[in-house]
Parts: C-alpha cells; sequence; structure tokens
C-alpha cells in the first residue's frame, strides 16, 4: 500500500505549514465547551445523531426497499422503466450521505469495513463488470453466483442494472439479491451507531475529530477521487479526461452523487437550528473559518446545481474545473484553516494508508 499521512491533533495551536496532497486521518484533542451546557442543551453528537447521521440511514433503508418494489414491477425481460432510474438514483443519494458521515468505524472496530463492503468505488482493480456478467450467465442462484462481496456492492448493482436498457429475470433476481445485502448492511449501520450513542456523546472532544477527519476525507476524495480523476485534472490522470473514472458512468449518477456528499458537509457544517460541528467550531472562536467554509460548501453546491441543469455528463467540459476548484479551496479550508484555528497542533507521521 502507499504511504498517506496519519495526523495525530494534540493540544496547542502552532502553525501549519505542510500543504494537503493526499487523505488524512485526524485525531482531535481540543478544549471542551459542553461542560457548562450539558444540562441545558443537547450535545453536538447527539444532535448530528439526531438530526443527521440516522435520518440518513433511515432514507437509505427506504431507497433500498423503494428500488426493490420498482425492480419487482419492472417488467420481465422488458425495458428498464424510469420508476426504477428513480429508484437507483434516490439510493445513490441516500447511501452518499451515510457514507460521507459514516464515523461508526472509529467506535466500533468491527464496523471499520462496512462502508467498503457496501462500495467498491476507488477500490482495487478487479474487472467487476466482466465478473459480474458471467456472474449472470452462470444462471447459477444468486447466493452462489454473487459468491464475493463485491458482487454485493452498489457498483455490482449498477452494472446488473445499467449494462444495457433491459432488465431480464435474471438480472432482476440478482439485483434483488444485492438490494437485500446492502440493507443487511444498513441495518448494521444503524445497530451499530445505536449501541455506541453513549460511547460517542461521552466523550465530544474526540467525536469532535472523527467528524471532522470524515470531512476533510470526504472532501478530499470528492475533489481527487470522484471529480478530478475523470475530468483529467489530476497528477496522475493529467489532460487525460475518462469519462469511465467516474463514480457511476453507466446511470449518470456521478453528479448527483457529488451533490449529496456537499449536502451532507452543509448538514453537518451550516447554519442550522440544531448544533452541528460548524456551530461547536464558531463555540471555539473559529467563525470566520467557519463563514468561509459554509461560503464553499454553498458556491460548490451552486456549481453542482448548474451542471445538473445543463446536464453535463461528460467531465472533459471546461465547465467542470470550476467545481474541482472550488472543492479543493474546500478541502483546504478545513485542513489549513480550520484545524489551525482550532486550539490543537498537528503532529505528521508516516502510516500505511490507501
Amino acid at each position: 500500500m502507499k504511504k498517506t499521512l496519519l495526523t495525530r491533533v494534540l493540544a496547542m495551536a502552532v502553525p501549519l505549514t505542510m500543504p494537503l496532497t493526499m487523505p488524512l486521518t485526524i485525531s482531535l484533542t481540543v478544549s471542551s465547551v459542553y461542560a457548562d451546557e450539558s444540562a441545558k442543551t443537547i450535545s453536538m453528537t447527539q444532535s448530528l445523531l439526531d438530526n443527521v447521521i440516522m435520518p440518513d440511514i433511515d432514507t437509505a433503508q427506504s431507497a433500498v426497499a423503494a428500488l426493490q418494489k420498482a425492480l419487482a414491477e419492472n417488467a420481465d425481460g422488458g425495458q428498464r422503466g424510469q420508476a426504477v432510474d428513480q429508484a437507483f438514483s434516490q439510493l445513490v443519494s441516500a447511501w452518499k450521505a451515510v457514507q460521507t458521515a459514516y464515523i461508526v468505524g472509529e467506535l466500533d472496530s468491527s464496523m471499520i469495513d462496512t462502508p467498503r463492503l457496501m462500495d467498491t468505488f476507488h477500490e482495487g482493480n478487479e474487472k467487476l463488470s466482466e465478473q459480474i456478467q458471467r456472474a449472470v450467465n452462470s444462471g447459477d442462484e444468486p447466493r452462489v453466483a454473487l459468491f464475493k462481496n463485491t458482487f454485493k456492492s452498489i457498483n455490482a448493482l449498477a452494472i446488473l442494472l445499467y449494462t444495457d436498457k433491459d432488465l431480464n429475470a435474471g438480472e432482476r433476481r440478482y439485483a434483488d439479491y444485492v438490494l437485500t445485502t446492502l440493507g443487511k448492511h444498513l441495518s448494521d449501520i444503524k445497530t451499530a451507531y445505536a449501541a455506541q450513542t453513549s460511547a460517542f456523546n461521552k466523550n465530544q472532544d474526540q467525536s469532535m475529530s472523527y467528524i471532522l477527519n470524515a470531512l476533510i476525507d470526504s472532501s478530499y476524495k470528492l475533489k481527487e477521487w470522484r471529480i478530478g480523476e475523470a475530468a483529467g485534472l489530476t497528477k496522475k490522470y493529467a489532460g487525460k479526461a475518462n469519462n469511465r473514472h467516474q463514480e457511476y458512468p453507466r446511470s449518470g449518477n456521478s453528479l448527483l452523487a457529488a451533490e449529496a456528499i456537499i449536502a451532507v458537509h452543509d448538514k453537518m457544517m451550516g447554519q442550522r437550528d440544531y448544533e452541528n460541528l460548524g456551530s461547536a467550531a464558531i463555540k471555539q472562536g473559529a467563525e470566520k473559518e467557519v463563514t468561509a467554509i459554509r461560503q464553499l460548501i454553498g458556491k460548490a453546491q451552486q456549481q453542482l446545481a448548474a451542471l445538473q441543469a445543463d446536464k453535463v455528463n461528460d467531465f472533459a467540459d471546461s465547465r467542470i474545473k470550476p467545481l474541482y476548484e472550488t472543492l479543493g479551496q474546500l478541502n483546504d479550508a478545513y485542513y489549513q484553516s480550520l484545524v489551525k484555528a482550532l486550539p490543537v497542533q498537528a503532529k505528521i507521521l508516516d502510516a500505511d494508508g490507501d
């Protein structure tokens, strides 16, 4: 595996001079602002569980059921219906929300790999499309044909549904099996969050670090993996735009996925009537930094909305680059500005990573 950076954040603020070039893992210790208010108001962590994390899981579970229903009602051997397309788009959006805010693996080590079981984007070099097609052609029962974890991912589901415009009985049956598996994973995630609620709420400072790290990691991967690589804007693929590198090239849901990711950043950092990371950071004296992040989130949302309105699916389009640049600024704003504004120190260490 390639070398990455492990950032362990300790008390005391010092300047950060190292630029961010890859995903980071951040462990944050900050002075608590909740001691005097805990008896009066709901904690930031419980607020995020109640208003963001758990509702997003519920939405994803509903999306799984809706797509299963749409598949069951799709004409056997006929073309893939609009109801299936709409339900799959809803599932993509709902899953991205759960994935973006996923921190339960920090609290329960048995849940660390669950997102990778559900989503294989940018994981390994497996020729998933060819293997899924062989599984379908085998005619075996789904539990036999789809024996690998990657065969039961949302990426495998996209291949089953969008290899062509038709859906035969075998594809529908296999897709239903994948959805059942995804649904079980979502149930496990929900159960794990419920079981770890006390731990999440007990140490507000540590839990703040989990959330901040998730947003930094998410903003980096959104910029580099989900937008930059397909647009030919990264160092690895500079000048070599290739839509096959999109997250959802078959279904055309790549920008929708990006919108869902940014929406979680907005729920976590934006001005809301519930306590979130943005309001907690402002209490730590980081109002200027939070305001800048909110503005960049809003800018990215506007850019994505414009791209969607213009039905831009080709990432070689010149209008993708401004979005890429905004996402880069957002990632820098989290790491180079917000982390420094909090009473923390970043210590850079070598560690194995993705």
